[in-house]
């Protein structure tokens, strides 16, 4: 059983277009790096490295 799934660009871009909310690509890109820190302390927390969640 692995992790939660990395936001993708086309989630955000989804939800954007969703609420009609612009945002800037720097915003965005500190939302895909705050998703992939979260992630890998989730995968610590489990004992496993982020990019060993793609194994499973």
């Amino acid at each position: 059983m692995g992790g939660a799934q990395a936001i993708q660009h086309q989630d955000v871009e989804a939800w954007c277009r969703t609420m009609r909310f612009p945002m800037h690509p720097d915003e965005i890109l500190a939302i895909l790096a705050l998703d992939h820190e979260r992630r890998a302390f989730d995968a610590a927390q489990r004992g496993k490295q982020p990019d060993d969640e793609d194994d499973e």
